[in-house]
């Protein structure tokens, strides 16, 4: 809900080892940023979400006094097709 609220981008790592939920997991050192563009609340209270990648980061530290894992990223080189800014919020172009 903070990312829908402040409309910045969220991240986003595959899972390397550990639960999905229910557990400590550890997520691999890549993943990407990513901006929601559409919500849909479900009867249960939990929302799907549709987004739209962004930028390649390499998670640096993770970070555990989060409801959620959380972590500090250093973002990479420009990916092909995607201009951004600084809030990692971008728009299909030309690299």
């Amino acid at each position: 809900e903070e990312c829908l609220d402040t409309h910045e981008p969220l991240g986003i790592a595959l899972i390397e080892d550990g639960p999905e939920v229910g557990g400590t997991a550890t997520p691999h050192l890549v993943g990407t940023t990513a901006v929601i563009t559409d919500v849909t609340p479900l009867p249960d209270g939990r929302l799907a979400l549709s987004a739209k990648g962004g930028r390649r980061f390499r998670i640096t530290r993770l970070i555990h006094d989060h409801p959620y894992l959380a972590a500090e990223v250093d973002l990479e080189g420009p990916v092909a097709g995607y201009v951004g800014g600084e809030s990692g919020q971008g728009e299909e172009g030309e690299e």
